[in-house]
Parts: C-alpha cells; sequence; structure tokens
C-alpha cells in the first residue's frame, strides 16, 4: 500500500518518510529550529516545483512537529473546502484533520473526547473555569460538566461546523479567528505546544476567478501567520515559485485595496501589512532540487523499501542505465520515484 501511494504521488505513513529523505538537511535544520521556539516570525514559506518535494517536506513537519510536543492540522488550498478566501467555511475542515502526539483520534472532536474521559479532564475544567468569562468554549465546557448541555451540542460549536454554513461576513470571519484561538488554548490546556497549520499548494489561489478571491486568500493567509490574537499557531505552507512571484507583486495592491475597505476587520489589515513586512525581511525557504548522487542514494532507499514489502524479491543493484538517467537534470524527485519503482514492479 505505501509503494502504491508513494508511486501515486500520495502522502505515505509520516514514520517511513525520513527513511525517504535525501538532500533536505538544510531545509529540515531551519524547521526544527522554527518548531523549538527559536523563531523570529510565525510561518514558514517553502517553495518548489511541481514534483520537487513540497508535499513531502509538509509530511516531515507533521513528523517533526509530533516529535516536539505540537498537534498538528492541514488545509489543501485548491478545494472547494479548502478555500483560503473564506476561513469560517475552511476551518472546520481543518479542525477535521487536527492529530495529536497525545492521543489516538482524527479531529478536534475526537481527541477532544479521550481527553474528557480521560485524566486531563481536570486540567481542561480548571482552564474553563479561568477562562468562562470571556471564552465562549470555556463557558460551554462548564455547562457541560454540570449537565446543562449534551456533547452533542459542544460538538456543533468545537468542530465550528456553525461557522460552517455562514456567508463571507466579516463578523463571521472574526468569529472564526477567535474560535481558532481557543482551540489553540484548549491544546495547551492539554499539554501541547500550540498547533502548526501545514497548508500545501497555495498557488491555487491565483487560478481563483477574480482579484477579490486573492484578496480574500491573501488577507487570510496574512491573518493565519500574523495575527496577534493566534500567537500559539504557526503556519508552514508551500507554493510554486511563480506563485511566490505572483504573491510578490500583488500584496502591495491588495495592502492599498483593504485599507479602503470599509468590510475588512482593523486586525486584517494590521496583519497583511505585518506579513508583508515579514516577507521581506525573512524572504523564503526552498524544497531542494537533488542532484545525480541524490537521485541515486534515493533510488537506494527505495529499493530497500521495496525489498521489504516483496520478501526480498527486488534487484540489489541499480544497471547503469538507470543509474545515467538519474543523473538528468531534467527529472524531478517524482518522476524519478514513479519510474525506479514501475522498474521494481517488474521483478516483483
Amino acid at each position: 500500500m505505501q509503494l502504491w501511494r508513494l508511486k501515486s504521488g500520495l502522502p505515505v505513513d509520516t514514520n517511513l518518510l525520513p527513511s525517504l529523505t535525501v538532500g533536505m538537511g538544510k531545509l529540515l535544520e531551519k524547521l526544527s529550529t522554527f518548531l523549538d521556539s527559536h523563531r523570529k516570525c510565525r510561518w514558514i514559506g517553502a517553495t518548489g516545483e511541481f514534483g520537487e518535494g513540497k508535499s513531502h517536506f509538509l509530511g516531515l513537519a507533521k513528523y517533526i512537529a509530533y516529535s516536539k510536543g505540537w498537534a498538528v492540522c492541514y488545509l489543501v488550498a485548491n478545494t472547494t473546502d479548502g478555500s483560503l478566501a473564506q476561513p469560517q467555511r475552511h476551518l472546520q475542515f481543518v479542525l477535521d484533520t487536527v492529530g495529536s502526539p497525545n492521543g489516538c483520534g482524527i479531529g478536534i472532536v475526537e481527541l477532544f473526547g479521550e481527553w474528557w474521559e480521560g485524566p486531563l479532564r481536570t486540567e481542561i475544567l480548571r482552564w474553563a473555569e479561568t477562562n468562562s468569562a470571556v471564552q465562549p468554549l470555556a463557558r460551554d465546557l462548564i455547562l457541560l460538566e454540570k449537565r446543562l448541555i449534551d456533547f452533542s451540542s459542544l460538538v456543533e460549536f468545537l468542530g465550528a461546523k456553525i461557522l460552517g454554513a455562514r456567508t463571507n461576513n466579516p463578523l463571521y470571519r472574526r468569529a472564526a479567528w477567535h474560535h481558532l484561538a481557543q482551540i489553540t488554548e484548549l491544546l495547551r490546556t492539554t499539554g501541547h505546544k500550540g498547533l502548526v497549520l501545514l497548508i500545501d499548494e497555495v498557488e491555487s489561489v491565483f487560478r481563483l476567478a477574480t482579484s477579490q478571491s486573492w484578496t480574500a486568500a491573501m488577507r487570510c493567509l496574512g491573518t493565519y501567520c500574523c495575527f496577534p490574537l493566534l500567537g500559539n499557531l504557526l503556519i508552514i505552507f508551500v507554493l510554486t515559485p511563480q506563485a511566490r512571484q505572483e504573491i510578490e507583486m500583488e500584496l502591495p495592491r491588495i495592502i492599498r485595496e483593504v485599507e479602503y475597505q470599509v468590510t475588512t476587520p482593523e486586525e486584517e489589515k494590521v496583519a497583511l501589512r505585518s506579513f508583508a513586512e515579514e516577507l521581506k525581511r525573512f524572504g523564503w525557504s526552498a524544497c531542494p532540487r537533488l542532484n545525480g548522487g541524490q537521485q541515486i542514494e534515493l533510488a537506494l532507499k527505495i529499493i530497500d523499501l521495496h525489498r521489504g514489502a516483496n520478501k526480498g524479491r527486488t534487484p540489489m543493484v541499480l544497471p547503469a542505465k538507470m543509474r545515467s538517467w538519474l543523473f538528468r537534470t531534467d527529472i524531478n524527485i517524482r518522476e524519478a520515484i514513479r519510474t525506479i519503482l514501475a522498474w521494481l514492479d517488474s521483478y516483483a
């Protein structure tokens, strides 16, 4: 199954990723420092062409974040449910992907159910009692403990299902940010360092129909990255070099445009300006393009994985023709992986 997913360009088991990683040393060192709190901003933006390891990098980010005590969630920006332009709609789908090193379930609702029925309930209630005057989630937790509401009522609120039905109204966008802030506080209460949001395929923003949609999406990205209320949230996103250039060109226009929009919340305007300034100061990271030697190193790792899955029915060495092909400069990682696996499958 993992070999099929690898050949199809789909994410493989997170625990397998380190054994299939080549050439990302400097990028992973930066990521590790970022997750260890030694960071100058709350986001990393990594670029790479199609098939050059962007999704693989996000998978590694999840693996390392878990090892350092962070909860992790995911957003694919090229789907209707994942549209960056409408956080009040995509938040429910993001929260459905929350995973934790401290729980077996997936999704904030499943995880909360585990914690509520276990020893963490005491810590959750202590947080709720301290914050019930200002946090709707904290108030509902107190009501749940007193059996004044049932669990299903809390679940609808906790998972942001109510927000998902709302229109693109600035009040609901603001509600989405405040709801996410409460979730990150709950995660801190349950022993996490905070929440890491991984965003894939940000380049899809520039396939949206109108410049107004681009503006709304960039407002959302800027708010995720730079809104002080979301201080327990880290953002790691990936995009193509062309999309990076689009952002750099369009961001000044978008900032000027939103300054005159009375419907744009002031905190989004401030966050967007901060994001533009941080882009100038800290720049972008890049997923490295592998050289020939690294392509061969990756091929040998795939051979080992294939041998384990096929009980030894795998060739021991790469033929000279395959080695020469891997040294070409016009192939990307995904193409190399598919070709290697197709060759190996002929032996299985």
